[in-house]
């Protein structure tokens, strides 16, 4: 398994790329489309919003996705994708690496791939890649200078940075993820995984039932700390490390309880880092989240 893969650039509709990616995966490695994600990072170079939830629905000018990378570890392949969102003025605002880790046929049972076949929407098959390699051509980035958007400028809309300090706590809050959030929010990303919204084939891809989707729970975190901070476009970094799913049941949903506290603050920069934690019936759904903000 190389360590560096080449990087592949694919630009066009969600959909389209998503499955080009994986079917440019499989060549090196036996990748399945049940999968969980296991590191997400955004960083942001704009005052615009850097929820991840956002993100899928507010396109800039140009997304350009790379398969940057295929390696394995401890018997598993762990795939990285960077997306990077480019605005009208042909400005870097933000980056975005997912790492997910490749589930092959011999984890899951076998029956999945019928029921899922079953399950679609009769335009959508995300199990069937074959065929896709005649109908894209990979592009390199073209060389020439990068241009990052740069929002120094701007005051903040955050607390000041006077009157935080480190260990500070924010305050708790509930959210309630029901199966209907799952269903919109798979279309609004393009995401038609069936593990996050039928029951059946999440159970047959060993999952106890179905699961939120990594990157729903971790845009849901990232507004619980913008509400607290009063101003998403100051985020600047966003990491998360998802430990656990958190699981949806068909009649209770979920309750995610997010908490967090300031681990950091630069006073050169009026900036700090607070950390953020998710919990669902009992499980750590982040092993370790942290936001770079800008205080006023």
């Amino acid at each position: 398994m190389p360590s560096n893969y080449p990087l592949t650039i694919y630009r066009g509709d969600t959909a389209r790329w998503q499955f080009r990616l994986w079917a440019d995966a499989a060549k090196t490695s036996p990748v399945d489309l049940t999968e969980a994600t296991v590191k997400s990072e955004i960083r942001s170079n704009s005052g615009s919003v850097v929820t991840p939830l956002l993100c899928a629905v507010t396109l800039p000018n140009t997304i350009d996705v790379e398969l940057s990378s295929v390696r394995r570890t401890a018997g598993r392949d762990f795939i990285t994708v960077t997306n990077t969102f480019t605005d009208t003025k042909g400005e870097r605002v933000h980056t975005l690496h997912t790492t997910v880790v490749g589930v092959t046929a011999e984890d899951i049972d076998a029956g999945v791939k019928t029921a899922v076949q079953n399950a679609m929407m009769h335009d959508m098959n995300i199990l069937d890649i074959a065929g896709l390699d005649a109908e894209y051509e990979k592009e390199v980035r073209p060389e020439g200078e990068i241009r990052i958007a740069d929002d120094a400028t701007r005051t903040p809309g955050t607390p000041a940075f006077e009157d935080v300090k480190v260990g500070d706590a924010l305050p708790a809050h509930h959210t309630r993820l029901s199966r209907g959030d799952l269903v919109n929010y798979a279309g609004v990303a393009g995401d038609a995984n069936p593990i996050h919204w039928d029951e059946d084939i999440a159970k047959l891809a060993g999952l106890p039932d179905v699961i939120a989707h990594g990157m729903l729970t971790m845009g849901v975190g990232a507004g619980f700390a913008s509400a607290w901070s009063g101003d998403p476009g100051a985020v600047t970094r966003y990491a998360v490390r998802l430990s656990q799913p958190a699981i949806v049941s068909a009649t209770e949903g979920a309750d995610i309880e997010f908490s967090g506290r300031i681990k950091s603050l630069d006073p050169t920069t009026r900036s700090g880092v607070v950390i953020v934690a998710a919990k669902s019936d009992g499980r750590k759904i982040f092993g370790l989240a942290t936001l770079n903000i800008r205080f006023r």
